[in-house]
């Protein structure tokens, strides 16, 4: 199961990751890193639904704590967009409770 969504916060995120550990799935992560003005150009980009205010973004961003292990995930992943290309890049990574 992948939920595709915003979960900024380690409140926001614990009931997935407990719901994803009692149906007995291995919980994984996956962070993307990026600054609310890169956000705010790949959104100019979008059309209809897909695009949202950015004011959003910018309420997102003030909010997010990067996820932890100590959250329960069993495997994080940091990903960034991969300079001017259209692509990603995806490392492995472990953060404290503090995102660092």
């Amino acid at each position: 199961m992948v939920v595709d969504n915003t979960n900024p916060t380690v409140e926001e995120r614990r009931s997935l990751v407990e719901l994803g550990h009692e149906l007995g799935a291995r919980v994984a992560g996956y962070y993307f890193e990026a600054e609310a003005r890169e956000c705010i150009e790949r959104n100019r980009g979008r059309r209809g639904k897909a695009r949202v205010p950015n004011v959003a973004i910018y309420a997102t961003a003030k909010k997010l704590v990067p996820p932890s292990r100590s959250e329960g995930f069993d495997e994080l992943f940091r990903v960034r967009v991969a300079g001017d290309e259209d692509g990603f890049r995806i490392g492995s990574f472990s953060c404290d409770a503090e995102g660092r």
